[in-house]
């Protein structure tokens, strides 16, 4: 540090005696200071213009879809609900839906760059109020150029039938106004959206909304979306379509079912990583798990960054008995942030069976953090609280697991089956339940 610091001291002396024998007179030294002044202003300049340019590329590249404030019914207002307070409840429920059902898309194509849910994704919100409206500067420059906007809008209308209102939703896309929400729907307002919102989802993105009822165990309107994907005009849907429902067939035990899709995908493209993925998961299922190494190798390798092939490759290997392997690649799949709750369950229980020396305590936390109302998830660890004696933090997690999920039977026997004092309401809600 002494070095250091005579080096430092030398320097600096060195500095100031330059300085000294400089012979600036103050108007030369005033000179410098205009010069500096004019290098700021241009680079503000220069700045600023790149700010413009920049608008005008997004104004001829962007593609988002303007969604106006929808027409609401007298009844909605009366609830505090007006045209723009629905609209942003809309895309609220639209941006929930598309969390849901991408999280089970892959993430790149090899077909092209547009993604699954990404019609959705681009629904813009209101703006906010006091903001810069590069927007308004976009919309003014597309007009210049007569570049064509999507723009979505429609209303909410009530009629009263049997004393009960039925609202009636119409939402178009301009400027082929296309009818992409046509239904009526009872209920209160929030249910009213949300019909909505899925309904939108529908008519823009079926793939998407496909993956959502397969996450909601809905198998009929999962189907009718894919081939819904499968008919429409956009041909990049297709690989995505056959390759979900070969991953829903196999998910099912459907193994020729998804054999066949697998088949037509291979012949437009015998190398999609994500079918080669989907293939070593129904050589899985069907328990040849050679097949199933030989596949997942290959898919680990074309997709190693994402963690379904690894969460694949580790079945392969904890079926031919190697679970030390198994355990890598199933860690690896938590290093990278699986997508389905699920996952986390899995692993767990693996090293709860395998490798009881693994602290398996960052795995619950990371995971309840990212799925805080997944239920498995929360009994298991209630479990795992349990087990250690800290009784009053797992019923902390068996109440948030009923709170989220009151009318799951799984939630019910685990919070009857706890072992420690319970919350009588609760109890006695899930023995009323029970009795039904």
């Amino acid at each position: 540090m002494e070095k250091l610091n005579a080096q430092a001291g030398k320097c600096l002396a060195q500095a100031l005696a330059k300085i000294k024998n400089l012979n600036f007179s103050f108007e030369r030294t005033n000179n410098a200071f205009e010069l500096i002044k004019s290098a700021s202003v241009s680079l503000l300049s220069i700045f600023a213009v790149t700010v413009i340019l920049l608008t005008l590329y997004k104004s001829f590249k962007s593609t988002d879809i303007k969604v106006e404030p929808l027409q609401v019914p007298t009844s909605f207002l009366e609830k505090g609900f007006t045209s723009e307070i629905t609209t942003v409840h809309l895309l609220d429920e639209v941006s929930k839906i598309h969390k849901i059902s991408t999280s089970s898309l892959p993430g790149k194509r090899s077909i092209s760059n547009k993604l699954p849910g990404d019609e959705i994704s681009k629904l813009q919100s209101l703006p906010v109020v006091g903001a810069i409206d590069f927007k308004s500067i976009q919309n003014l420059i597309q007009d210049t150029f007569g570049i064509s906007r999507t723009s979505i809008s429609g209303e909410i209308t009530v009629v009263t039938k049997d004393s009960a209102p039925i609202y009636q939703v119409r939402i178009r896309s301009f400027p082929d106004n296309i009818l992409l929400v046509d239904i009526e729907k009872q209920g209160e307002i929030s249910e009213v959206i949300k019909a909505s919102a899925i309904k939108l989802v529908e008519g823009m993105d079926p793939l998407a909304a496909a993956s959502y009822y397969r996450w909601n165990k809905d198998t009929e309107n999962f189907l009718r979306m894919i081939d819904e994907a499968l008919r429409n005009d956009d041909s990049d849907d297709d690989l995505y379509a056959l390759l979900q429902r070969a991953s829903s067939y196999t998910q099912r035990k459907k193994f020729d079912l998804a054999q066949d899709d697998l088949n037509q995908i291979f012949k437009k493209d015998p190398n999609f990583p994500w079918a080669i993925n989907v293939q070593s998961y129904l050589f899985n299922e069907e328990k040849d798990y050679a097949k199933g190494l030989e596949w997942s190798t290959k898919a680990v390798q074309l997709l190693p960054n994402f963690w379904q092939p690894h969460s694949n490759l580790a079945d392969s290997l904890a079926g031919l008995g190697r679970f030390q392997d198994a355990e890598r690649e199933l860690l690896t799949t938590i290093e990278l942030n699986p997508t389905w709750a699920s996952q986390y369950v899995d692993v767990i229980l693996f090293l709860q069976g395998h490798n009881k020396s693994v602290d398996t305590e960052k795995i619950f936390h990371k995971g309840i953090r990212k799925f805080p109302t997944y239920a498995p998830l929360l009994i298991l660890y209630s479990d795992h609280l349990d087990k250690l004696g800290r009784k009053e933090q797992a019923l902390h997690y068996l109440n948030v697991a009923y709170k989220s999920n009151p009318n799951d039977p799984l939630v019910w026997d685990a919070y009857i089956n706890f072992s420690g004092l319970k919350d009588p309401k609760i109890e006695s809600e899930i023995n009323s339940k029970r009795k039904k």
